[in-house]
């Protein structure tokens, strides 16, 4: 996934005029052939269509990380516990998933115990890498070879990973830190299934979109104005002459349950409004995307 710039400024206007229609795409020059009888390739631009619908489709492109620290009280051995008292808080690495712990209190003496993981070995653990038979087989039939297992050197087991092979640990109460990456590279549309398939392919393909297409999806596309009586109140969302609630909505709506997993200490994000009309023929959808206010791409999918 493209990692996405910084938030985009809104752009001021929406131009109805940028919408794509039939009659633009055709007087732009733009050809969509198709064949027809006989193997005969004609122009479906040429020819009416069906039914015609225009939409705007909402493009999300979004990394965030966020922070999530929980408490517990956790059995640990005495070097770990001095690992956990030199570390300390981390920098956000950009966009990058961590996790590690630290000391949340003092670690009271007296909690002191026989570590419950290496009880029958003190301090040492069966070697999982070989299964506590310190040797590792390698291929098979003839060419099987029979080695002394690296994990162990021979030895069957390793020191206990919890009381770090001294056979006695504390209790300490750790604090996990975790950095978790959440991403969203997505379309939010209203258009009919196939279609919208097709047209999500496109646009999720686009390298750059115009920048005039940009939208803030923090703050509302609408400015507020007083209604009946100095109401005040706030319209139905419009892009580009096209009520846009539902689309926006749902973008919104997914990039606060991104956020939700724990305190957002990173973000990018993309987001574009791009206009696309629907003609819809006999035996195909075709999309017509804005790409720029000069020009448009033709976007087909045949129907079952």
């Amino acid at each position: 996934m493209r990692i996405p710039s910084e938030l985009g400024a809104t752009a001021s206007t929406y131009d109805a005029s940028v919408m794509p229609t039939r009659e633009r795409a055709r007087a732009l020059g733009l050809v969509v052939p198709v064949k027809g009888w006989f193997g005969r390739e004609r122009d479906l631009l040429a020819e009416e269509p069906e039914r015609t619908r225009q939409s705007v489709e909402v493009v999300v492109r979004a990394l965030l990380t966020t922070r999530a620290i929980r408490e517990a009280d956790d059995e640990v051995g005495a070097s770990t516990l001095v690992r956990l008292r030199d570390e300390h808080e981390r920098p956000t690495e950009r966009f990058v998933a961590a996790t590690w712990r630290t000391l949340a209190a003092r670690v009271d003496a007296r909690t002191r115990r026989p570590c419950s993981s290496c009880s029958f070995t003190p301090g040492r653990s069966t070697c999982i890498g070989c299964d506590g038979r310190g040797v590792i087989v390698i291929g098979q039939g003839r060419s099987q070879e029979v080695r002394t297992c690296p994990g162990c050197s021979g030895k069957k087991s390793v020191a206990c990973s919890r009381c770090d092979g001294a056979a006695e640990t504390v209790i300490a109460r750790v604090r996990t830190h975790e950095d978790r990456v959440g991403e969203l590279e997505h379309v939010f549309s209203s258009l009919p299934e196939a279609i919208r398939d097709a047209v999500s392919r496109h646009l999720l393909a686009a390298t750059e979109l115009d920048p005039a297409f940009a939208v803030d999806l923090d703050r509302p596309i609408v400015p507020r104005e007083t209604g009946y009586r100095g109401e005040v109140v706030l319209e139905t969302p419009h892009l580009f002459g096209i009520d846009v609630t539902i689309p926006l909505g749902e973008a919104r709506a997914v990039l606060a349950r991104l956020a939700a997993s724990g305190t957002v200490v990173d973000r990018a994000q993309q987001a574009h409004a791009v206009p696309v009309c629907v003609l819809e023929y006999g035996s195909h959808d075709l999309a017509l995307v804005a790409s720029s206010h000069e020009t448009m791409v033709a976007v087909m999918s045949a129907k079952e």
